[in-house]
Parts: structure tokens; sequence; C-alpha cells
């Protein structure tokens, strides 16, 4: 009887390791060659093992999508001189620091509405070039998220415009894409309207990359090619 024990716990450990060799040996050799992938059971192998891990990826992907946007949301801002009309303003710091478009600033009064609150300011700093504005605002209390380091914006890496469309926090715009190249500007493969000029772009980490700059160059009214002005240079614009 232990004998008889004995051997089938030893056809068992033996059938495990058989296992294990096949699907680590075998399985890739099976599915890499190109006569035996004609197979309709070797095709079935492949899609076990290769489509399995690209929808994990692609559910883990957008996961991580969701939680940047929940991360990032309260960072930015409508702002303009006017309530309810004009771009995005996100926050710098949490006592109030905002950088927004210059040319949403009406520099003759010393208001703004910022997701439609009226709120005193004061100018910072101007960029004519880039149509940016550093102002100080009073009493909104806003949420900051980090920069993304340098070393993560590289081509290939993922990043999304976020614009809010009113102070309703349910009415928001997102576009995503890839980083294509970096120079003075990082040049992504998003396309948008020019209203999105300014607004911010973050990593699926809610790191902040910088802001949208987009030059339309026949000056229509079609999408064109997203920008974007670097988080460092919008630090050492804002002395941060």
């Amino acid at each position: 009887m232990i004998k008889k024990i004995g051997r089938f716990l030893t056809l068992f450990i033996l059938g495990i390791i058989a296992a294990g060799i096949f699907q680590i040996v075998l399985v890739p050799f099976l599915i890499s060659n190109p006569f035996l992938g004609k197979f309709g059971i070797i095709k079935n192998l492949k899609r076990e093992v290769i489509v399995n891990p690209v929808e994990q990826f692609i559910i883990n992907e957008n996961e991580g999508l969701k939680k940047a946007i929940e991360k990032i949301e309260p960072t930015t801002v409508l702002i303009g001189p006017e309530k309810g009309i004009g771009g995005c303003g996100f926050s710098l710091t949490s006592d109030g620091l905002l950088i927004t478009q210059l040319s949403l600033i009406d520099e003759n009064q010393n208001y703004i509405f910022v997701n439609d609150k009226k709120t005193q300011f004061r100018i910072l700093d101007k960029d004519s070039k880039n149509n940016l504005v550093l102002i100080k605002t009073e009493d909104l209390n806003l949420k900051t998220t980090s920069f993304a380091q340098d070393s993560k914006i590289k081509p290939g890496e993922r990043v999304f415009l976020f614009a809010p469309l009113s102070s309703n926090s349910s009415q928001k715009f997102i576009n995503e894409g890839i980083i294509k190249r970096v120079n003075n500007l990082i040049e992504t493969n998003i396309l948008e309207e020019k209203s999105f000029d300014g607004c911010p772009l973050f990593n699926l980490e809610g790191e902040f990359v910088g802001l949208a700059k987009i030059e339309n160059l026949d000056h229509s009214a079609l999408p064109a090619q997203v920008s974007i002005i670097p988080a460092f240079t919008i630090r050492e614009f804002a002395g941060l």
C-alpha cells in the first residue's frame, strides 16, 4: 500500500514538472514555429499566451487613467474675466498661486472668476511669448499635484489633456495620447482645437507634465497638434 502511494506521488510530481517544462519550453517553441502555427490547437495556444496579457494591460491602463483623473481634477479650474466664460487655470500651490493664459486676464480689473467664484488677484509675472501669466488669488483652497520628473518626460509616455468645461465638476474634457518628441516644446500626437490652448497635461500617475500650446499655422478652425510647454519651464517661470 505504501509503495502504491509512493508511486502515485512520484508520478504526480513528475507530471507537474512535465507540465512546467511544456509551458516554459515547448509552448514558446510551438507558437513561434511558422509551420506548426497553422494547426488549430497551436492557434489556441497563441490566443491563451498572447491575448490575455494584452487584455490585462488595457484594463490596468484604463484604471490608471481613471485614478489619475480623479487625482488631478481639483488642480484645474475654469478661469476668466466673467462668470461662466474663460479657459483653463492650473493650481501651482495650495495658497492660491495659479498659472493661466494672459489673454484670459483683464488687467484693468482687480478680480477674476475661478470656477464661477469671484476673487481678487494680482499679477506676479507675465510671459507674452507663450501667452502665460502667473497670478496670486485669495481664499480658494485649491489642490495641487507633483511635477513630473524630467526622466519621465520622454517619447512613448502616455499623457492626457484635461479641461473643465464649467464650474460643474461633471462637465470636463479629456484627450489622451503619447509624447512623440522632446525639444524645447514636448510634441504629442494629440489633435485639439485652439480653445484648449493653455490647459494642463498630466501623465498616468497624475503628475503635471506641462501646459498645452496649440498652434494652428493655417489659422483654420480645424484641430491642430498639441505641443506642451514643459513642467520644468513652468517651474522656472513661477520660481518654484
